[in-house]
């Protein structure tokens, strides 16, 4: 439930905040990712970046090893909060997915970053839930 001052920081910010997906692409999540792959690619993640065009202000970012390598390809999924300009960016409801580099994660994945993702979506279940590297932030979960 979004509160009067959320409601009053999103009014009057330049950045509207969205769901932000931070991609691991270090050494073994690339090789995951390019494993996965039905054709050769130099676009990883293509299913994720067109999930985030068609959100609402998505923001994708990719960065090299975040450490799990035992979990499979590793995304971070969490909920831009709205910014005026100058502002440091701030994130919650932030979570950690392992596995990734299935195509079943990947899709609901997407799908639910299309519709909102973390802090405006309850999290699809057991897709993502299975997914999950540590505790689920959100009245959702259990």
């Amino acid at each position: 439930m979004t509160t009067e001052k959320e409601r009053l920081e999103a009014k009057e910010a330049t950045d509207p905040g969205g769901p932000v997906a931070v991609a691991c692409l270090g050494h073994r999540c690339a090789g995951l990712h390019t494993l996965a792959a039905t054709e050769p690619a130099l676009d990883r993640l293509p299913e994720l970046k067109r999930a985030i065009r068609s959100s609402h202000a998505g923001l994708l970012i990719t960065t090299g090893c975040m450490g799990p390598c035992h979990e499979g390809a590793v995304v971070g999924v969490g909920h831009r909060c709205p910014n005026p300009p100058g502002a440091p960016l701030v994130v919650r409801s932030m979570m950690l997915l392992g596995g990734m580099e299935r195509t079943s994660r990947v899709a609901a994945l997407a799908s639910w970053l299309e519709q909102g993702g973390p802090a405006r979506v309850p999290m699809p279940t057991p897709i993502l839930t299975e997914a999950s590297l540590g505790p689920i932030p959100g009245p959702w979960s259990g």
